[in-house]
């Protein structure tokens, strides 16, 4: 979901969005994507996991933190189609 509330209708989207949510929530603690060490990303449509690995590889451009993809019957909202959860570490 966009900080202004606003949720993207199709998958890209709303993957895009949730790292983007990822990345700001890091630049709030003076990180960056560069100090992930985790993602776990849950998805409703097994189709949708060639378009998370471009997503993936786009946003997080040459980092390589441990993932982890799960496929789920539903999440919270019958409209979201991911989720996303991380984990970052500083030095």
């Amino acid at each position: 979901m966009s900080p202004e509330g606003t949720l993207p209708a199709d998958f890209s989207g709303q993957c895009r969005q949730a790292i983007l949510n990822v990345a700001a929530v890091l630049a709030s603690a003076n990180m960056t994507i560069s100090d992930l060490v985790k993602m776990s990303f849950y998805l409703v449509r097994r189709e949708d996991m060639a378009d998370l690995v471009k997503i993936r590889k786009e946003l997080l451009d040459g980092v390589r933190p441990a993932i982890t993809t799960v496929f789920v019957a539903g999440l919270v909202s019958t409209e979201w189609l991911v989720e996303v959860e991380a984990v970052a570490c500083a030095e």
